[in-house]
């Protein structure tokens, strides 16, 4: 957006947002974004630039974030929130940065790269546990970077193609409205390897085009590891022809390694008419199970949801993994699908209940208190300590202030009652934890 364009809407995000407040914000002369950009050691991205020549700044600027900061207060992630971008060091990577990967309109908020991440830069101050952060790693053609509504409470990253489109987002939510990313056409950005810093950037390869003829070929290779790398390639070729073929190869082949894939292909081409076989899939004992299960969290499909949700009701072999799929992309119906298993004592080896009532904590909001509440009573030392872990890591993931002092006052009335040493060591610990000086950041979902 131009200056003008920013001017005009600005104006109309200060009447949606009822906080928007230009007058403490000066427009951003040259000088100081030149000085900015050699402190950076990179040019900003174009419709960023143009916004801090209108505001150098901005308050009320989203729901989740409502501060953005002036130029001299810009940081990069990694190194002021070195603690949070930690947490996700082991966040699976990226394996293709394709057509699929920046099509924001039907992107997958688990995806994202966590080298990314840590060099992102931070524009925001933290609101709800919640920044914004533009991506100097991804830069399009026209200079934009790639900005991202990164918080703890979502299951991964809101990736968007630049800055103007996450203040499209913003906006459309101030004002009840409903957003679309717009299309990125055939063009991809250029990736990076190396963060700003380095003399010399080295870029990504573009990823490579298959033809269908030549991914058949593979498919028909005696050899296991050509027939891998042809399902895996065959997941950019958006056609129906293309899923037959990887329902056929998860079925059939011969080689565990190349189900498995076949099965994270189907997820990723997002076919609804993959599900039933995704679903047949999912209820065997071979290699391609937890994979067709992540497929199935991923494709956009009631059906294969509310599978997912009677395996963890039914809490059998795969019901931590069906839990972990839907608690990534945070789907509530988790909480009500795991709440009979809350109470349930077995070997610590083999319960659930203790990893499920840590995994629905971080939806952070006052119904898992409602459920976790009760646990806390239980005659039963196990199903009490799980209450604890559970209402101590909700302490930190609550979105509201006064739910986070509400559950801390629930572990400190706890402590006053509770008399087995172990548990009592384990308030203790976790009060220290939750109130102390250390930052607190969600931890990924405990499910492997």
């Amino acid at each position: 957006m131009t200056e003008g364009e920013w001017t005009e809407f600005l104006a109309k995000h200060s009447s949606a947002s009822k906080a928007a407040d230009l007058r403490e914000f000066n427009p951003c002369g040259e000088p100081q974004l030149k000085q900015t950009e050699e402190r950076l050691e990179i040019a900003l991205p174009a419709s960023y630039r143009s916004f801090l020549r209108v505001s150098n700044g901005l308050n009320g600027a989203s729901r989740a974030v409502p501060v953005l900061r002036p130029v001299e207060a810009l940081r990069w992630f990694g190194k002021e929130h070195r603690q949070w971008a930690g947490a996700y060091k082991s966040h699976p990577r990226v394996e293709s940065f394709d057509k699929d990967y920046f099509n924001y309109q039907t992107v997958d908020v688990v995806d994202f790269e966590p080298d990314h991440l840590k060099n992102g830069l931070c524009i925001s101050e933290v609101g709800d546990e919640a920044v914004v952060l533009l991506n100097p790693m991804v830069i399009w053609p026209d200079g934009e970077w790639e900005a991202w509504l990164f918080a703890n409470w979502l299951p991964g990253a809101m990736r968007f193609r630049s800055f103007a489109e996450w203040a499209r987002f913003a906006q459309a939510e101030f004002l009840a409205e409903r957003f679309e990313h717009r299309s990125t056409g055939n063009e991809l950005p250029t990736v990076y390897r190396d963060p700003p810093s380095k003399p010399i950037r080295r870029i990504r390869p573009v990823p490579k085009k298959y033809t269908l003829p030549q991914l058949l070929k593979g498919l028909a290779s005696s050899d296991e590891w050509t027939r891998t790398k042809a399902v895996k390639n065959m997941r950019t070729v958006r056609t129906k022809e293309a899923m037959n073929l990887l329902i056929n190869a998860m079925k059939s082949d011969p080689s565990g390694y190349v189900q498995w894939e076949a099965a994270e292909s189907l997820g990723k081409l997002g076919f609804a008419e993959a599900v039933d076989a995704l679903i047949e899939a999912s209820q065997d004992l071979e290699q391609n199970n937890s994979s067709a299960i992540a497929a199935l969290a991923r494709i956009k499909d009631e059906r294969g949801h509310q599978h997912l949700l009677n395996l963890v009701r039914e809490g059998g072999l795969h019901a931590g993994v069906a839990a972990n799929q839907l608690l990534e992309r945070g789907d509530r119906r988790v909480i009500e699908a795991t709440q009979h298993l809350l109470s349930v004592v077995a070997p610590a080896e083999n319960c659930l209940g203790d990893l499920y009532a840590e995994a629905i904590a971080q939806f952070g909001t006052q119904e898992v208190l409602d459920v976790l509440g009760p646990l806390i009573r239980h005659q039963e030392a196990q199903v009490r300590m799980r209450g604890v872990r559970g209402i101590a890591m909700l302490s930190v993931s609550a979105k509201e202030k006064w739910l986070k002092e509400k559950a801390v006052m629930v572990l400190r009335d706890l402590l006053t009652t509770e008399t087995n040493p172990e548990i009592r060591r384990q308030l203790e610990f976790d009060l220290s934890w939750v109130t102390g000086n250390k930052p607190l950041t969600i931890a990924r979902s405990p499910f492997g």
